[in-house]
């Protein structure tokens, strides 16, 4: 080999050499970097809300007029009902003022005529009584004659109806035909008959007798109870309408009272709706003062915190406490899509403040 080739060849075997160990440092800085160096972490970027949302209840109680708002709210419905109670009171004083004087006149002619029917029903039942005791007067008056009427007709025939009750009793051993026993009977049915009416006729003149002594004693004393139903009747009117002047009077004294009372009732319900309308107002400007306060929170926290907005949660309006803020509070309920609460933050705020 020629010294020519030799050079040539050595060169060669450098320049693989060199491309070898370049490519094995290479490999080696490699896992030496792999090995020592360690990426940093991956941070995500913050959240960023572009509204918030607050509790308005958990906030308003915190306020530090709170206790203040509850006070006049109580004093407002004690004021409320007080008004309830004196209107009650007017309503009742006018009802029985409009209405007493048809009420006693009423009493008044009830009560009369009341006592005159009563009357008239007691004098009923007495002249009954008096009837009945009269009727039976007049019975026993006339008794003992009726009976010896009565007697003396039958006496007249007893013997003639004797005789033919005995001829039928023995019509066989009398031998009686039937034709002659037909003619004792028919004789004997006539007898009978003739009797009774005859009788009857007797009953009828007493009872008639009765009769016309009752009507002309009825009569007379129907003419006594009459006058003297009148004249107990006119004094309960007479009686009734002094005693309804004089209770007219007391009534007229009682009614001025009323009138007075009402015009009294009057001024004082005036007075406490005054004071209700002013209670009001003082509770309206406590409720702006505290709104503005809260709105003054929350614009410092929402520039701090870089929100454009902040909604009220509509979910916080329902206690009894500040249902009546509603009028300060519903015009700002907007629902967010997404916000952040700084309900928290702004009570912070509030405690800090003290």
């Amino acid at each position: 080999m020629s010294s020519t080739n030799k050079q040539q060849y050595r060169k060669k075997k450098n320049i693989i050499l060199g491309t070898a160990i370049i490519i094995i440092a290479c490999i080696i800085l490699f896992f030496i970097i792999k090995h020592f160096y360690k990426p940093a972490a991956v941070h995500n970027p913050p959240i960023l809300y572009a509204a918030g949302v607050i509790d308005i209840n958990k906030v308003i109680k915190v306020h530090p007029r709170y206790e203040e708002f509850l006070k006049l709210q109580s004093e407002r419905v004690s004021l409320e009902s007080k008004i309830d109670a004196l209107s009650g009171n007017m309503n009742d004083l006018a009802k029985t003022f409009n209405s007493r004087d048809k009420v006693v006149n009423e009493s008044f002619l009830n009560f009369t005529q009341q006592r005159e029917n009563m009357r008239n029903h007691i004098a009923y039942k007495v002249l009954q009584n008096k009837m009945t005791d009269k009727e039976k007067e007049l019975r026993q008056q006339v008794a003992g004659q009726k009976s010896a009427d009565i007697k003396k007709i039958s006496d007249n025939y007893k013997t003639d109806i004797f005789n033919c009750t005995l001829k039928l009793d023995n019509a066989d051993n009398l031998r009686l035909t039937y034709d002659q026993i037909i003619e004792i009977k028919t004789q004997l049915t006539a007898l009978k008959k003739e009797q009774a009416e005859k009788i009857h006729t007797v009953n009828m003149k007493y009872e008639m007798y009765i009769k016309n002594q009752l009507d002309a004693y009825y009569a007379e004393q129907i003419k006594q109870f009459r006058a003297k139903l009148a004249a107990e009747n006119d004094n309960d009117r007479q009686l009734a309408d002094k005693k309804l002047l004089e209770f007219k009077a007391k009534r007229d004294e009682i009614l001025n009272q009323q009138a007075a009372q009402m015009n009294t009732q009057k001024k004082d319900i005036l007075k406490v709706q005054h004071d209700l309308m002013n209670k009001n107002d003082e509770i309206n400007a406590l409720k702006e003062t505290m709104i503005n306060d809260i709105r003054v929170k929350v614009a410092k926290i929402a520039v701090n915190d870089h929100l454009n907005i902040v909604f009220i949660n509509q979910d916080s309006l329902d206690d009894e406490a500040i249902e009546s803020m509603d009028d300060y509070l519903k015009r700002q309920v907007v629902k967010g899509a997404s916000t952040q609460d700084i309900t928290d933050a702004v009570v912070k705020e509030f405690r800090n403040a003290d």
